[in-house]
């Protein structure tokens, strides 16, 4: 965000010139609008500009929760300490002085940027189990819905559920309820496609996105799941747990179960609870008449 447009090509060039997409706004209003757009990724402001100054701008930024993490970066001819401090204080990341170096201006966004990559991936994990967690399956679930309504593509969620896991942590204590969370989240990983999505949605159950699948192809997939939890050996400490675990699936997709991240998240778990009223490990598609008649 610059005024001066000699200064907008000049940023811009070398920003494009090292692989990145940007943006350009003469003024506080019009960036705030393109913030709310774009959600970009940084910000690189002046501090001098008509209708809303830089400080003003990173404020308003800092005081809304979904821009208030975006790194900022002051790029002004203010430089002096007090214009520094103030900067600083209003909740930018860095603040370069014009005439700038673009070699510092990059090495700083490279900076900036690699650290925030590195938060929303830790962020986006599950602590335990080492896969995606319930936030990142929300986002992620939205976009592979609205893709495969322009593409007209299949899309399939699987809803997965340790049948009777408080047995194994009444039985065997926690920790190895733990091991054996891990272990399961590494068996169906290992069973579904590495494009697909699998998230921990909490306690003892997983789902799993599968794109461009139609229900009764993920189907297979999940009942190749369910087969391979059932025979597995599950260890502790190297030592073998001697004990059976299973899982109940349920399946729900788009275009046929609904067009809304929710609804297809509500209908998987319909299934879910189908297939445990069912005598559980087993895999069940979410049927209409069949929700009906339960």
């Amino acid at each position: 965000m610059d005024d001066e447009k000699h200064m907008q090509e000049l940023v811009k060039y070398h920003l494009l010139k090292n692989g990145y997409e940007v943006r350009v706004a003469g003024n506080g209003l019009e960036a705030l609008d393109a913030v709310k757009q774009s959600k970009p990724d940084l910000i690189i402001s002046d501090v001098m500009m008509p209708k809303m100054d830089g400080y003003e701008f990173c404020k308003k930024l800092r005081e809304d929760d979904e821009t208030k993490t975006i790194p900022f970066i002051f790029l002004t001819a203010k430089g002096q300490l007090p214009d520094k401090i103030q900067g600083l204080k209003t909740g930018a990341d860095d603040y370069i002085v014009k005439p700038f170096n673009p070699e510092e201006l990059m090495q700083m966004v490279k900076a900036r940027s690699k650290r925030v990559e590195t938060y929303l991936e830790i962020a986006n994990l599950d602590e335990l189990t080492g896969i995606y967690n319930l936030r990142y399956l929300r986002e992620r679930l939205k976009e592979e819905l609205d893709k495969a309504i322009k593409t007209s593509q299949y899309l399939a969620v699987g809803f997965i559920d340790i049948d009777q896991f408080s047995k194994v942590n009444d039985t065997l204590g926690h920790p190895t309820g733990d091991q054996v969370l891990k272990r399961i989240a590494e068996v169906i990983k290992e069973n579904i496609r590495f494009s697909d999505i699998l998230a921990r949605y909490g306690g003892e159950e997983f789902v799993a996105v599968l794109e461009e699948t139609d229900p009764e192809d993920a189907c297979k997939v999940m009942e190749r799941v369910r087969s391979a939890i059932e025979n597995e050996r599950f260890r502790y400490k190297d030592k073998d747990l001697n004990i059976k675990v299973t899982v109940s699936i349920g399946i729900a997709g788009y275009p046929k179960n609904g067009k809304v991240d929710q609804e297809l998240i509500e209908k998987a778990d319909r299934a879910l609870y189908r297939a445990k009223d069912m005598g559980k490990n087993k895999v069940i598609i979410y049927e209409e008449e069949q929700n009906i008649n339960s």
